[in-house]
């Protein structure tokens, strides 16, 4: 499921899956650091993705900072 949710989200960064915009990014986000040791591939496209978002809804807002290591 994660690599389809991916390639969603490198079509619309801020699909709205459920909720509001950026909700499937912010479920994505909320993954375990432990599964992207085994997936580094799948992370570097979503580090892409997270990148080219510029107007991050207050929704997620602390989910992208905190992946952006920004916190």
């Amino acid at each position: 499921m994660l690599p389809i949710a991916v390639e969603r989200l490198s079509r619309d960064p801020l699909l709205a899956a459920t909720f509001y915009p950026g909700d499937l990014l912010r479920a994505v986000l909320r993954i375990p650091e432990a599964y992207w040791v085994q997936d580094a591939g799948l992370l570097e496209r979503l580090r892409s993705i997270v990148e080219s978002v510029d107007e991050v809804p207050s929704e997620i807002e602390s989910e992208v900072h905190h992946f952006r290591g920004e916190t």
